[in-house]
């Protein structure tokens, strides 16, 4: 993210009930404007959590690093995700296919001429069909005939919560190796790229 996007003057918004007044909406604005998405949700107990996911800016896109050579498919309805998740994975040397719905990744692999080394798969894509889209993947690859591929949900619950569980419960019996919370971690992302 830029500096001047970070810091530069923005418009105001006038307040609304959407976004519940002039301060969240700022900031959702403030977001925007590094290329990220702010997000929030409930807490057990009555809590409110906040998530800024904004693009890293470390280095460039190349063909070194600890993912290349590596063809990931990243199946996230969000564009801001996307961009975000693209960006970090292809400067560590990953090839990345974007597809945005349900159908769109399970053709994808289908149609692909060589597997993907990784998968990731939002748990919310299409209204919370992660698990399925994963199921679906599988029997491609049983169908296929494919080599098993690297595949991980990722999910907006906080790590540790109960709705963080349940979608790692999911994503697993659904054949997924694990649930990643957002926003991913330099460790989540390095583990994903040094996975063969």
């Amino acid at each position: 993210a830029s500096e001047a996007a970070a810091t530069g003057p923005v418009a105001q918004p006038r307040r609304s009930r959407r976004t519940g007044g002039r301060g969240w909406s700022l900031a959702m604005q403030r977001a925007a404007a590094m290329g990220g998405v702010l997000s929030s949700g409930r807490t057990p107990g009555g809590g409110m959590a906040c998530t800024l996911e904004v693009p890293l800016s470390l280095g460039s896109r190349g063909s070194t690093g600890p993912a290349s050579g590596r063809r990931i498919l990243v199946a996230e309805g969000s564009v801001a995700s996307q961009r975000i998740l693209r960006r970090r994975l292809e400067q560590l040397g990953a090839e990345v296919v974007i597809a945005s719905t349900e159908g769109e990744a399970v053709e994808t692999v289908r149609a692909a001429s060589a597997v993907f080394d990784a998968v990731l798969v939002d748990a919310e894509i299409d209204g919370e069909r992660g698990a399925r889209v994963v199921a679906r993947i599988r029997a491609v690859e049983a169908d296929r005939a494919l080599p098993r591929m690297e595949v991980a949900t990722l999910t907006r619950a906080l790590e540790g919560t109960e709705q963080a569980r349940m979608d790692d419960g999911r994503a697993r019996a659904a054949g997924a190796a694990r649930c990643i919370s957002k926003p991913l971690r330099e460790v989540d992302f390095h583990a994903i790229a040094g996975r063969a």
